[in-house]
């Protein structure tokens, strides 16, 4: 959204080489968290996020405060566009297309020596029970 204020070019759109390539969407991030804490905690987590995300979904103007004092140096308008573009159906459910994504992306990760061992996930809310 801004490389183009700073006098750059885009050579490569690696988010549309991606879905392009893989078929694909993009794995941005996620939330990582020891199994360790315990299925009451991970479940307590999982609901404060949820609710979260659905409050300022709902509420969108009731973030701004929030979103413009952490923001880099962003104007409204660019804020906005990265919010509308990455904030979207996979916030808060993967679904199985998010969840091949990232399955994905450590095969690869792990193909191109990334790491040398296959990272153990489980992509499940902690509100369906424990993982194995």
């Amino acid at each position: 959204f801004t490389y183009h204020d700073l006098g750059l070019i885009c050579i490569q759109d690696l988010g549309a080489w991606w879905e392009e390539k893989t078929g694909f969407p993009i794995p941005l991030g996620g939330i990582i968290a020891r199994r360790s804490l315990g299925i009451e905690l991970l479940q307590a987590i999982d609901a404060a996020l949820e609710m979260s995300i659905k409050s300022a979904l709902e509420n969108p103007e009731a973030v701004w405060d929030f979103v413009m004092k952490h923001a880099q140096e962003m104007s409204y308008e660019v804020m906005r566009k990265h919010i509308d573009l990455y904030v979207n159906q996979y916030t808060l459910d993967l679904g199985e297309e998010g969840i091949k994504a990232v399955e994905f992306l450590l095969e690869q990760g792990q193909k191109k020596g990334a790491f040398s061992f296959r990272p153990g996930m489980d992509l499940q809310k902690a509100l369906e029970g424990p993982c194995p």
